[in-house]
């Protein structure tokens, strides 16, 4: 009977071990899985870590872009305003010369009678035609950027096919 006892205690003893072993080696396994998604959770981190900067640096230069371009609109708008000016300025001196050789002209004839003259309020005239001025100056700045970037794509397209 001791035998018997002793074989069955030797039995329950190795049907212990094997269990014991078997939840061992499935700990060892969630262990080793568990420190390869660690690795891969550092590798990601790396990996967003360097686009996070990438990303900065390009906000900053974004910012130094967008200062310059501010700073080309107000020279802009400066020039623009003294082109107007520049306009007005011509325009009367322009109709003070007509109207200096209209003056001057020894053999007058009428031809015709003459028609009522309508006077446009003189800001309002003035104010179209600065406008006029700015309008043309805008679109042709426009039209000038719209070239240049045109044969930029152009280059940049045979460069690539190249």
């Amino acid at each position: 009977m001791d035998s018997t006892h002793d074989l069955n205690r030797f039995l329950l003893s190795v049907g212990h071990y094997k269990a014991l072993k078997d939840t061992w080696t499935k700990s060892a396994g969630n262990v080793k899985r568990s420190f390869e998604e660690v690795r891969f959770l550092i590798l990601q981190k790396r990996i967003l870590q360097s686009r996070f900067d990438s990303l900065q640096i390009k906000l900053i230069d974004t910012k130094d872009e967008l200062t310059s371009k501010q700073h080309n609109q107000r020279r802009l708008l400066r020039d623009q305003e003294l082109f107007i000016g520049t306009v007005v300025s011509f325009s009367k001196r322009v109709e003070e010369a007509r109207i200096a050789r209209a003056k001057s002209a020894d053999d007058i004839r009428v031809l015709t009678r003459a028609l009522e003259v309508r006077q446009l309020l003189g800001e309002l005239g003035q104010q179209k035609t600065a406008l006029a001025a700015g309008v043309g100056l805008l679109l042709s700045s426009i039209l000038s950027f719209l070239i240049e970037y045109v044969r930029k794509a152009k280059a940049r397209r045979s460069e690539a096919g190249s």
